[in-house]
């Protein structure tokens, strides 16, 4: 399976092949490998399926999923009912080896913040309850950046104010915060319950409304999975040395399909510098998903 989403700017997105088999965008936009790599393997593999010219394989589902880039409804919206099989297979793991699988996968939360002031002239700040201050002392009250080992906190977005002459009444600050344990993620969602207490009591005429939407649950592979030995074997017989076990604390639908009782494995997709205008890909990387994907109809 995979997404078919990607990031902006991705209009009229121009690849560019290189003599050296080089994959890239003209330089203004992403290439959007990112997950088009893996829609253009499963493409390929369903014309030779459609072709007969791959022999004694499995059954196999195909699913495209929308809006992984920007929140948990692609995967997780799906009815899991409808799949028979127990194992799904996702090449979406970029900026890593192409021989690569995600063994381990973060909890991911996005949160808004908003904080609710009282406006006044900005000649007169005793008047009014500046919201952007107690946005300013919520954020100095957590550890952002890495606030424990193996996870990340990051406000990414501020808005509010209504006039640069007027102390501003409201103040929105979003971002995720992610942690390959459930338990430091669950320290990570109490630190924002100290810190949102810490700016009540400071000010005390002001309002804190926090909205935490879990994006994705994290995961974690057995090293004797069965199907984890299978993709070792499938991946040493197209002339890897050994398939590289990871901790990713990126989000993919594999996520999903783990918590529905669908043992998932994100694979690498042979793309890098993803979500940027400098993101490529190889025609060599490419044709080894498809060779990777046909033995994997075969072997599973």
């Amino acid at each position: 399976m995979c997404s078919y989403d990607t990031v902006s700017p991705g209009k009229n997105i121009k690849p560019i092949v290189k003599s050296n088999g080089k994959i890239t965008s003209s330089g203004d936009t992403v290439l959007g490998a990112d997950n088009k790599a893996s829609v253009a393997t499963i493409l390929a593999l369903v014309d030779k399926i459609s072709k007969r010219e791959i022999k004694n394989r499995h059954a196999v589902e195909i699913c495209f999923t929308v809006q992984e880039e920007v929140s948990p409804s692609g995967a997780s919206q799906l009815n899991f009912d409808f799949f028979d099989g127990k194992v799904c297979i996702i090449f979406d793991e970029g900026d890593s080896l192409i021989n690569s699988v995600v063994t381990r996968a973060a909890y991911i939360d996005e949160f808004e913040v908003e904080f609710f002031g009282k406006s006044s002239h900005a000649s007169l700040p005793k008047d009014g309850v500046n919201a952007l201050l107690m946005a300013n002392e919520f954020i100095n009250n957590l550890k952002v950046g890495v606030p424990y080992k193996e996870s990340t906190l990051n406000f990414g977005l501020i808005f509010g104010g209504t006039a640069i002459n007027t102390i501003p009444n409201y103040i929105k600050v979003s971002g995720d915060f992610r942690s390959n344990f459930f338990e430091t993620q669950e320290k990570i969602r109490e630190d924002f319950k100290n810190a949102k207490e810490k700016v009540l009591q400071k000010f005390p005429n002001g309002d804190v409304k926090i909205n935490d939407i879990i994006y994705c649950k994290g995961y974690e592979i057995s090293k004797n999975s069965k199907n984890l030995v299978r993709l070792e074997k499938i991946y040493k017989s197209c002339g890897f040395e050994s398939l590289v076990q990871i901790e990713s604390q990126g989000g993919s639908d594999a996520s999903s399909f783990m918590e529905h009782g669908i043992e998932g494995f994100c694979l690498g997709d042979g793309s890098f510098r993803n979500h940027s205008v400098e993101e490529w890909t190889t025609i060599e990387n490419l044709e080894k998903l498809l060779e990777i994907s046909e033995k994997i109809v075969i072997g599973f």
